[in-house]
């Protein structure tokens, strides 16, 4: 209710998907249909070498500390979830690039940190061949930049998929909230988001598959 009364005063306004339109709607509250913010930030190269074929992976700090908010412990699985994607493009002889989105480098967030995770994740890996941990401290619009030199792109953060998708480059969404899938479909991309709250392992090898057959439509089949 609270959320609705501030909405009421603004002038415009603007949503990114349509999954929040029944709620405004109800309330009688027009809106209008845009873009994320983030569309409008153009990549900005910078120095590194990149080797193709590659991968992208964004590991997420919420989501591999499995300790933020009222999400902790949902998430018991996801690095063995990461450990296995990767493991999929060593076997496919891919470079692959750990590519940290939300950090801060000189005020950490406790448990919400990609590069404090992505760097545990990779010391964790016991092959590193072809793995390339992405460590410098950059901005989103370097970022944004990695991103779109990508082969293949798989995310957990929303803006780093925003990243892939904003850039035309092939992508895959792990979704930690229900926004993931309204934002992808919101750009015409279908069947290529696995949720992944309270995944068992079990489980992973139906994610790989999904991953398998988004990577087949957008990479392999267009060669």
């Amino acid at each position: 209710e609270r959320i609705m009364a501030i909405l009421a005063r603004a002038q415009k306004i603007y949503v990114r998907d349509t999954n929040y339109a029944k709620e405004l709607g109800e309330s009688g509250l027009k809106y209008e249909l845009t873009n994320d913010l983030s569309y409008f930030m153009q990549p900005e190269p910078f120095s590194i070498e990149i080797k193709h074929p590659c991968v992208g992976i964004n590991v997420s700090g919420l989501t591999y500390s499995n300790r933020f908010g009222n999400l902790a412990g949902e998430f018991d699985s996801y690095p063995k979830l990461m450990e296995e994607i990767v493991k999929k493009f060593q076997a496919k002889d891919y470079n692959i690039y750990i590519i940290p989105h939300s950090y801060n480098v000189d005020k950490p967030e406790k448990d919400n940190e990609d590069m404090e995770a992505s760097r545990v994740f990779y010391n964790s890996l016991a092959d590193k061949h072809n793995v390339v941990f992405v460590e410098q401290s950059l901005i989103s619009p370097n970022i944004k930049y990695l991103i779109s030199q990508m082969d293949f792109f798989i995310g957990t953060r929303m803006h780093a998929n925003y990243a892939a998708i904003f850039t035309g480059t092939p992508v895959f969404g792990l979704a930690y909230s229900y926004k993931f899938k309204g934002a992808f479909e919101r750009n015409g991309i279908y069947n290529r988001v696995a949720q992944i709250n309270n995944l068992k392992e079990t489980e992973i090898g139906g994610i790989l598959s999904q991953i398998e057959n988004a990577f087949n439509e957008d990479v392999k089949n267009k060669k």
